[in-house]
């Protein structure tokens, strides 16, 4: 049996967001392709035969989604939605996001992040405010009307448009 601990931290940890910066859309290509798994010369080759007129089309005609029945897709996900064992499930991700939410609303209310260790906010995004404005329409998905409420006042007395645009 191993004996010694796990190497966690009781820090926070302090991230750059840039993936919210803006970037050149050949920059965003090139990133994409020397981050994944596809070579760059298989998707020059891809490329070439999408648009080869030798091929005239095939690679995207054999793209394109086969047709389903209308009728089945919907009463698989009524199946789903009525298995008692997902609805359990629902309820347990919707009392961890209502958890999480209460964390944020206690220590960080406002703040674009909530460092949950030291318990305190931090303006990663400018201080637009992120996590109330992205908990919205999850909370709205989840029927979680008290969280609904809560950023909705919040987005309606403290949001402004103007620290997205650099107007205020």
């Amino acid at each position: 049996m191993w004996s010694k601990s796990l190497p966690y931290s009781k820090k926070d940890v302090y991230y750059d967001n840039a993936k919210f910066r803006h970037r050149s859309f050949v920059k965003m290509i090139s990133q994409s392709l020397h981050t994944s798994n596809l070579s760059t010369l298989r998707a020059v080759a891809l490329d070439l035969e999408i648009f080869s007129e030798n091929h005239q089309g095939f690679l995207l005609n054999y793209r394109l989604m086969k047709k389903v029945a209308i009728g089945n897709v919907g009463d698989e996900r009524r199946k789903l939605n009525s298995d008692p064992k997902w609805i359990a499930r629902q309820q347990d991700v919707k009392k961890a996001f209502i958890h999480a939410w209460s964390g944020y609303k206690k220590y960080a209310m406002g703040f674009d992040e909530l460092m949950p260790v030291s318990k305190h906010g931090v303006d990663g995004l400018g201080g637009l405010g992120a996590t109330v404005v992205d908990a919205l329409d999850t909370a709205m998905i989840m029927g979680a009307d008290e969280v609904v409420s809560e950023a909705s006042l919040w987005i309606e007395t403290h949001f402004q448009i103007g620290l997205i645009n650099g107007t205020s």
